[in-house]
This record gives structure tokens, sequence and C-alpha cells, in this order.
């Protein structure tokens, strides 16, 4: 089946940008994996308009990412999701593109949504 993000191109979009984020370029939904990554999620309430899209303040983080899904359901800043999450493109998450969206550098991530224009839950995945 085609990935949701990118509707099966691999690409974020038709200009040349880098690969989808949530597909790794394949444009096909990955298969289920057999062990689920380690998951955080952090609520961004802290946001400014610098330009055209809305971004979120940087944020303290130890290590570094390897995914991060936008959680457009969950609004509700004192009721954190309940983890494990399994997000689904569309359904209940985003899949947000690394460096396009959001990026980690000197221990903070750098975070902007074009699906999210103020306070959000992201839920961050760690391979490890």
């Amino acid at each position: 089946m085609k990935c949701y993000a990118c509707n099966g191109s691999g690409y974020y979009d038709h200009n040349g940008s880098p690969k989808c984020g949530s597909c790794g370029g394949t444009g096909k939904r990955a298969a289920k994996k057999s062990s689920n990554p380690r998951q955080e999620v952090l609520f961004l309430s802290d946001w400014y308009k610098p330009g055209m899209v809305m971004k979120a303040r940087n944020v303290p983080l130890k290590e570094e990412p390897d995914g991060l899904w936008t959680l457009f359901r969950e609004k509700n800043p004192s009721n954190p999701p309940k983890l494990p999450i399994v997000p689904v493109a569309r359904i209940n998450a985003w899949p947000e593109d690394y460096i396009h969206d959001w990026n980690w550098r000197r221990g903070e991530l750098i975070y902007s949504s074009r699906c999210a224009d103020g306070p959000v839950w992201i839920l961050l995945e760690y391979k490890s």
C-alpha cells in the first residue's frame, strides 16, 4: 500500500525536496515492526510566527529522536496521551519530516509544523 504522507511519491513534494520522512523514500507504508520503538510525548505550548509558518520554541532534549509525529486529536495539556501510541497518518497523527519540519541540534528540538498552529502534543520515537 502506498504511503499516506507522500501519496506514494517517496518525496516531501514534487519540487525535488528531501525523501519522505514517513516512508524513508520508498513510497510504501512500512510493514508493522516486530518491536515497538521507545516513545515519549511532549506538549508544545510556546509558539511564535517568524514568517509564514508557526514555530514552537526550542525544547531541550537529551537525545535525537528517530521520528516525530504531531498528535492532532490530543489537545488537553493536563492529560497526556497514554503510551504506547500507534500513530496512523491522517487518522490520529501526522508524520513530520526530518529537516523540513523538525531537527535536533546541540541538545535542542527545533519544531515547526504545517498542520499545527498552536499548542499541541507531539510523539517522539526512538529506535533504541
